[in-house]
């Protein structure tokens, strides 16, 4: 699971470049699940069957993505 989590990681490195080279909004979901994850590790699940997120990993990625700086229009929830 560590080399999973390590390649996940690069990925999303990549992703974040790439959207601040072409100027786009990026909330940052893995470091939000792995920081929720890390700080209360008995929460309860953040997927409900692995694919789909639980009520627990929706108010995980909501609050990763009102929490994004705001983009070229305007912020979270706008172009």
């Amino acid at each position: 699971m560590a080399e999973f989590n390590a390649e996940l990681s690069r990925y999303n490195a990549v992703a974040a470049e790439e959207a601040a080279r072409a100027g786009a909004l990026f909330a940052d979901l893995y470091a939000a699940f792995t920081e929720a994850r890390e700080a209360a590790p008995g929460a309860g699940p953040l997927w409900s069957d692995g694919v789909h997120l639980s009520p627990t990993g929706d108010a995980v990625a909501h609050r990763a993505v009102l929490a994004a700086p705001a983009g070229p229009g305007g912020g979270p929830g706008r172009c």
